[in-house]
C-alpha cells in the first residue's frame, strides 16, 4: 500500500513538472492547450510504460476525467 501511494505521488509530481515546463513554452494555448498537452503526455506515458503498471488505471481515469470535462464545457457552449 505504501509503495502504491508513493508511485501515485511520483506520477502526479511528474504531471505537475511537465505542465510547468509546458506552461513556460510560448505556445501553451490556455486551458485547452494544457488539456491537449496533458492528454498527449498521458497517452505517451501509458504507451511507453514509463510508470509502474499499477499507475495504468490512474492514467486511464485521469484521461477520462479530462475528456469528460471538455465535453461538458462544449455541451454548455451549445
Amino acid at each position: 500500500m505504501h509503495q502504491s501511494f508513493n508511485q501515485r505521488v511520483h506520477f502526479y509530481y511528474c504531471i505537475l513538472v511537465a505542465l510547468k515546463i509546458h506552461g513556460k513554452s510560448k505556445k501553451s494555448g490556455g486551458i485547452r492547450g494544457k488539456n491537449n498537452f496533458l492528454l498527449k503526455w498521458l497517452r505517451k506515458a501509458q504507451d511507453n510504460n514509463i510508470f509502474h503498471p499499477d499507475i495504468t488505471s490512474e492514467i486511464e481515469w485521469l484521461r477520462g476525467k479530462i475528456i469528460q470535462a471538455g465535453e461538458l464545457k462544449i455541451g454548455r457552449a451549445v
